[in-house]
C-alpha cells in the first residue's frame, strides 16, 4: 500500500503518503507449532525404524527443514564425503495443480548449507544404499533414467506425494504412541526447539532453519529457552552471592 502510494504522490496524484509514520504489522514466518522431546523423537524413530521413510523423519528432526526442502532433496545437494559434510538446500518441491514441481526456497535465507555430523552421514549413507538396491529392482518400475535423482523418493522412484506423506506419518506417530495429530511441520518446529534448549546460538539456529532474520527465530521459538535464560540469570546471581 506504501509503494503504491508513493507512486501517487510521484505522480502529483495527491500530496503526501497517508500510509508513513505506519508502522506494518508483524508476521510470523511461519506458525508456532508443538515440539516433541527428546523421548518422544525417540519414540517417533523407534517406530520408523525399518520403514521406507525412516531416514526422512531422522534428518527432519535433525536439520529442521521444511518438508518441501526434503522432498525436493536431490543427491547431487547431498555432499556425505570428505572432512566437511553437508548439505545444500537450493530447491524445494511442491505440487502445483497436481504436478510435482521444482521451485526456489520460500526466501533467500532459505537457500542454505547444513553441515552434517558423523551420525546424520552415517543414516543417509544406510538410506541411498536402500534406495539403490531398489533402484536396482527390474520389479520396482523405477524410471529410467532416474530424472528425479531424489534423496527421500517414493518407493517407485517418483517424488513423494503430499497425502502419502501425511498417511505415512501418522501412521509411524500411531505406531509410536503419539498424538496423530501432529503436522509434519511440527517436526521443523521440534528440531529448533531441541537446538536452543541445548545451548545453540539464536542465529546459528536462524540460519540452520533458513528463516528470513532472528527476529523470526526469537518469535517463534522464545518459549523453547526460557529455562535455558533462567539458568543464565541463576549462574550470574550465584557469582554475585558468593562475591
Amino acid at each position: 500500500m506504501r509503494q503504491a502510494l508513493n507512486l501517487a504522490v510521484i505522480d502529483r496524484r495527491i500530496r503526501f503518503n497517508p500510509c508513513d509514520g505506519v508502522d506494518a504489522p508483524e508476521a510470523d514466518d511461519e506458525p508456532r507449532g508443538v515440539a516433541l522431546t527428546a523421548a518422544e523423537c525417540q519414540q517417533l524413530l523407534d517406530a520408523a525404524a525399518g520403514y521406507w521413510l525412516e531416514a526422512l523423519y531422522f534428518v527432519a528432526l535433525a536439520t529442521g527443514m521444511r518438508q518441501g526442502e526434503l522432498l525436493g532433496l536431490r543427491r547431487t545437494n547431498l555432499v556425505l564425503d570428505g572432512p566437511k559434510p553437508v548439505l545444500r538446500v537450493r530447491e524445494q518441491l511442491q505440487h502445483i495443480d497436481g504436478t510435482p514441481t521444482f521451485t526456489p526456497p520460500k526466501s533467500k535465507r532459505s537457500k542454505r548449507d547444513i553441515p552434517l555430523d558423523a551420525d546424520t552421514v552415517a543414516i543417509l549413507r544406510a538410506h541411498l544404499a536402500r534406495v539403490d538396491a531398489r533402484r536396482a529392482d527390474d520389479e520396482a518400475q523405477w524410471p529410467r533414467p532416474d530424472f528425479w535423482n531424489l534423496v527421500f523418493p517414493s518407493e517407485v522412484g517418483t517424488p513423494i506425494g503430499t497425502s502419502n506423506l501425511l498417511r505415512s506419518y501418522r501412521a509411524a506417530l500411531k505406531r509410536a504412541g503419539l498424538r496423530t495429530d501432529l503436522r509434519f511441520h511440527d517436526l521443523r518446529h521440534t528440531a529448533g526447539s531441541l537446538m536452543l534448549a541445548a545451548g545453540a546460538q539464536l542465529v546459528d539456529v536462524s540460519r540452520l532453519l533458513g528463516h528470513s532474520s532472528t527476529a523470526v527465530t526469537d518469535r517463534i521459538y522464545s518459549h523453547s529457552y526460557e529455562d535455558t535464560r533462567r539458568d543464565a540469570v541463576a549462574s550470574v546471581a550465584s557469582r554475585l552471592r558468593k562475591a
